[in-house]
């Protein structure tokens, strides 16, 4: 439980790219965290298998589309490989509804 609600609590500020936090807990804490090492390698997953499968996963791959377009050199390849996932997770979905 615990464990899910530090993930809860960190997931805003990974989806955003706030490396503050990181170091915010290594100040009160002593302990180093990287919460983007966690974020990557639920991407990696994804990519891997080329399918979303969990609305949780949606949710990532969508948070990473965002942090993609706000670097300054975009990665155009990888944002369309990742928008073609997620336009396929929502037409499996839509067809499930009907």
């Amino acid at each position: 439980m615990l464990k899910q609600y530090f993930r809860d609590l960190s997931e805003w500020p990974t989806e955003v790219g706030d490396l503050k936090l990181n170091a915010f807990i290594k100040d009160k804490t002593g302990y180093t965290v990287d919460l983007n090492h966690q974020f990557d390698k639920r991407i990696v997953k994804v990519l891997e298998k080329q399918k979303i499968r969990t609305p949780g996963e949606y949710r990532d791959i969508l948070a990473k589309v965002d942090l993609l377009c706000q670097q300054d050199v975009i990665d155009q390849k990888q944002i369309e490989n990742l928008n073609g996932l997620l336009i396929e997770f929502d037409k499996n979905k839509s067809l499930k509804n009907l």
